[in-house]
């Protein structure tokens, strides 16, 4: 009798063993990949996720220009203009300018600071001359710029007003 209980407790443990394994398969595969339950991301559910986003980008862009609000871009090369004898040219923060002909000053704001000459790598002050075909850069939107003394043609490049 004592190995019958013997075999009888192995072949139970072997059932419960068995069953064990059965009852956690089946709970390991009831979940949908990407869900709560099993929350393994898939290609599948990038794709799905970033489809999204882009549509609800291209109605956020496509809702702005539905209301006439205008995006910006940035200027990415030179203008030419022309400034005629006592208009200045007022520039943003970063507005690059370059004088090609006539005469023209530095316009400093009120603190003193004037416009960047990069070819010299100097400041110019309030009433400086400006040579030709130097670079020169607004550093801040304070009223910096230049101002013509003779009818001139000015390179810029950024935001500026013509006063």
């Amino acid at each position: 009798m004592r190995g019958n209980l013997k075999t009888r407790m192995l072949f139970m443990a072997v059932i419960i063993f068995i069953l064990a394994v059965v009852v956690q398969s089946v709970f390991a595969f009831t979940g949908e990949p990407g869900s709560e339950e099993d929350p393994i991301v898939t290609l599948s559910y990038l794709k799905s996720q970033i489809s999204e986003l882009e549509s609800y980008i291209a109605r956020k862009i496509n809702d702005i220009l539905d209301k006439g609000v205008a995006i910006e871009q940035p200027q990415t090369s030179f203008v030419v203009k022309q400034l005629f004898k006592g208009e200045g040219l007022i520039g943003d923060e970063g507005t690059e300018l370059i004088l090609r002909s006539g005469e023209a000053t530095a316009v400093g704001n009120i603190d003193g600071d004037g416009v960047s000459d990069v070819t010299l790598g100097v400041d110019l002050k309030m009433g400086e001359k400006i040579n030709r075909n130097h670079l020169l850069i607004v550093p801040r939107k304070d009223g910096r710029g230049i101002v013509a003394k003779t009818d001139s043609w000015i390179m810029v490049k950024g935001k500026y007003e013509i006063k």
